[in-house]
C-alpha cells in the first residue's frame, strides 16, 4: 500500500526527480511508520536511481524488463505492476 501512496504523490521521473531525496524520504517514513529512517532513505534512493536512468518517461518504471513482465498479466496495468515490482524488488 505504501508504495502506490508514493506512486500517487510522485507518479513520473520528473516529480520523484524534483522532490528529491529528503522529500521522498519523509514522506516514504510517514506512510511506513514501523520501518526505520535508513529503510525508508534506501527505497527513496532506489526511486531516485530509477528516475534519473528514465527522465523523459511517463512512469518511473516504465523501462523496466522486469515491469513490463509483471504488466503482461491479464488484469495488472501499469499501477499494480508499479506496486509489485516495488513490494518485491527485482525479478529473477
Amino acid at each position: 500500500m505504501v508504495s502506490l501512496l508514493v506512486l500517487r504523490e510522485f507518479p513520473t521521473s520528473k516529480t520523484a526527480l524534483k522532490a528529491g531525496l529528503t522529500k521522498l524520504t519523509d514522506r516514504i517514513a510517514c506512510l511506513c511508520p514501523k520501518r526505520s529512517e535508513n529503510w525508508a532513505s534506501e527505497k527513496a534512493k532506489a526511486i531516485l536511481v530509477a528516475a534519473s536512468n528514465n527522465p523523459f518517461q511517463e512512469t518511473a518504471y516504465s523501462k523496466v524488463e522486469e515491469f513490463m513482465i509483471i504488466q503482461s498479466i491479464p488484469g495488472i496495468g501499469g499501477k499494480i505492476a508499479a506496486m509489485v515490482l516495488s513490494e518485491i524488488g527485482e525479478v529473477t
